[in-house]
């Protein structure tokens, strides 16, 4: 849809507790992250800036996680 985006993975066990901050001057930040299974969770505006997504996770499953920096806005 026209937004540019960087996507990270880690492999998460159950009981870890991962926090993912982002922070920007230039755009609107927005975070997603799409565990092994089940429905991605996302935050636009988590650390109450349009400059700062967070998502704090206690990880229930194992396996690979996706997390996708990108911009709230399309060209950002």
């Amino acid at each position: 849809s026209g937004e540019f985006v960087d996507s990270y993975t880690f492999h998460g066990v159950p009981g870890q507790r991962v926090t993912i901050d982002v922070t920007s001057d230039e755009f609107d930040t927005y975070l997603v992250v799409d565990p092994p299974a089940g429905e991605p969770l996302q935050d636009d505006d988590g650390g109450g800036t349009t400059g700062h997504s967070r998502l704090s996770l206690d990880l229930t499953e194992a396996g690979t996680y996706t997390v996708l920096v990108t911009s709230y806005r399309p060209g950002e």
